[in-house]
């Protein structure tokens, strides 16, 4: 498995080296030859030689199933340096996108499988304390122009990365953090029961961002149901089930059982399961 890191030191070099002495150059032609562009300066080669399409598109944008981010990086020493700033430029794109600010820490691309990567967030996640990570996009195409500015040669490389939507969607629920909830209950008065006692008592201890009101749920709903009916990341579900009364004495006692979960909808798991006996 490959695997490579690289710092947020190499951005901040990267934006202190495009400042230096800042230049407007012109666009190259589409056809990239050795030919003098700006004062002292000149394109050697470029690979693709033919500007790819895809440099047009709005970084950010969605196109069917797959989010688009191009990065950039330029003035770097060597072909592999000016590409991967490019794909730490993309990853920057994608956590601006989700509103997660960028921390000044090493942060980690992995290679998952062929061609498909995984990066981890500097931000830790409110659920599970663990790095945000997106787990899966695709580096899709690079751009490198080879160029000779003055007396040294550099770098500067594009690169398109693919995320899939609904990769993009998990990560805006994991970002957010919010906590879901919602009771099953025979009639009114349980309900108000069970919402004092385990939302607004034993839930509200947790100190999750509960979302105020509930959510309308029913005993045969699936994890993919409560996904679709909210927004949270976390979803905390009660059920109150009837039993057969049972007899004490002379007395017939209603019975029920109380059964609640702690799920998560990012993952798919139940976090915590719990259940008890009430007359």
């Amino acid at each position: 498995m490959l695997r490579y890191y690289l710092t947020l030191y190499l951005t901040a070099m990267l934006m202190l080296a495009g400042c230096a002495g800042q230049k407007t150059t012109p666009t190259p032609t589409d056809t990239v030859k050795q030919a003098v562009v700006a004062d002292g300066e000149k394109i050697i080669a470029a690979e693709p030689a033919a500007r790819p399409e895809w440099l047009k598109f709005t970084s950010g944008g969605q196109k069917g199933e797959m989010f688009q981010f191009i990065g950039e990086a330029s003035r770097l020493k060597s072909r592999e340096e000016a590409k991967n700033g490019a794909v730490l430029s993309a990853l920057s794109e994608v956590s601006q996108s989700l509103g997660v600010k960028v921390e000044m820490k090493i942060t980690r691309v992995q290679e998952v499988k062929d061609g498909e990567y995984s990066y981890s967030f500097g931000k830790q996640s409110s659920i599970t304390g663990k790095p945000i990570t997106l787990n899966q996009f695709r580096k899709e195409a690079f751009y490198v122009e080879k160029w000779q500015r003055g007396g040294f040669v550099e770098f500067d490389a594009k690169v398109l990365i693919l995320v899939p939507a609904k990769e993009v969607a998990r990560l805006k629920r994991e970002v957010k953090g919010l906590c879901g909830w919602g009771i099953v209950a025979p009639n009114e008065r349980v309900y108000a029961a069970l919402e004092k006692d385990l939302i607004k008592g034993y839930l509200a201890k947790k100190r999750y961002k509960l979302i105020p009101d509930g959510t309308k749920v029913t005993l045969a709903d699936k994890t993919e149901d409560l996904y679709n009916k909210s927004e949270s990341a976390l979803f905390f579900l009660v059920k109150y089930q009837p039993q057969e009364p049972k007899k004490k004495g002379r007395k017939w006692l209603a019975a029920g059982k109380i059964s609640f979960e702690l799920i998560s909808l990012t993952s798919g798991t139940t976090l915590e399961a719990r259940w008890r006996e009430v007359k």
